[in-house]
């Protein structure tokens, strides 16, 4: 990720730019789109692609919450149609 991401140079020439902020800020992203982007897509395709088109990209901690509730919803979702098809024998 970071060969797509150019490099952040100071502009201010005296260190007042905040740029380690900066530098942390897009570290924060480029985990945010690697954690996402390694999500199995036939389960996650549609909480991925809300999550990436997000302006600004949300904390990793938000992020997870919410592929964690999206695994939960689809573990639930399962497991009815496993109960459903026992009870139909």
């Amino acid at each position: 990720m970071a060969n797509y991401r150019p490099l952040r140079l100071c502009k201010c020439g005296k260190c007042e730019c905040d740029l380690g902020t900066l530098q942390e800020k897009d570290r924060e992203e480029d985990k945010v789109h690697q954690f996402l982007f390694g999500l199995d897509d036939t389960h996650f395709r549609t909480v991925r692609s809300s999550l990436v088109s997000r302006v600004p990209i949300q904390p990793m901690e938000e992020v997870y919450n919410m592929v964690r509730q999206e695994e939960d919803m689809v573990r639930s979702g399962s497991k009815g149609v496993e109960e459903s098809s026992e009870v139909g024998r």
